[in-house]
């Protein structure tokens, strides 16, 4: 008795799902051309061994990686502007699945102006102890004032705690009567930590 098999073999295709994206960032990109930002996003079932191309026009893609299924970390670098803007960011993806979209992320500019530092009295007098000294940032404001924080150096005299005030940060300055008993240059200098570079 001859017996006959047929085998059959059955070839399943391998079907992409089309993919969604969704952008895990709650501010701003510092867009002074320096800085590096990582930005999350979130994209179900991408898989780790999935293909991804990231592509901007307004900065840089320094890297991106999958640090877990379903999440996809991005390094971005913005390009230098001096106003608000937007960065565009394509994401392409293959593997498990097909994905092809374009998110916009905001650009912030690097903080600039001027900080005015003005005395009362605007001389210093013998027999005087005590001047205060005001902070005011001009320019562009890139923060409340209540939020920028000051830091203040006097070459004569000690500097006591900062205050914000009406628009401007103020603080006195308690001078010693020996400090005064020649002519003297009061020299201040005031940073603003929140922005270096004015």
């Amino acid at each position: 008795m001859r017996r006959l098999f047929l085998l059959i073999a059955f070839a399943w295709p391998v079907v992409a799902f089309p993919g969604e994206l969704n952008v895990l960032h709650d501010g701003p990109i510092l867009a002074d051309g320096v800085s590096v930002h990582r930005v999350y996003l979130e994209v179900p079932n991408l898989a780790l061994t999935d293909k991804v191309r990231i592509k901007t026009r307004e900065g840089v893609v320094v890297g991106h990686s999958i640090p877990m299924p379903g999440l996809l970390a991005v390094d971005l670098s913005g390009e230098p502007l001096d106003t608000a803007g937007a960065l565009s960011l394509r994401v392409r993806i293959k593997g498990g699945i097909e994905l092809d979209k374009v998110v916009s992320l905001p650009l912030q500019p690097v903080a600039g102006g001027t900080l005015k530092i003005e005395l009362t009295p605007p001389d210093l007098i013998g027999g005087l102890q005590r001047v205060e000294v005001r902070v005011r940032p001009e320019g562009p404001a890139h923060l409340p004032h209540a939020a920028r924080r000051f830091a203040l150096s006097a070459t004569v005299g000690e500097i006591e705690s900062l205050q914000a005030v009406g628009g401007g940060t103020m603080a006195p300055i308690n001078i010693t009567p020996v400090e005064l008993e020649e002519t003297k240059v009061l020299m201040l200098t005031a940073t603003d930590l929140s922005a270096p570079e004015s």
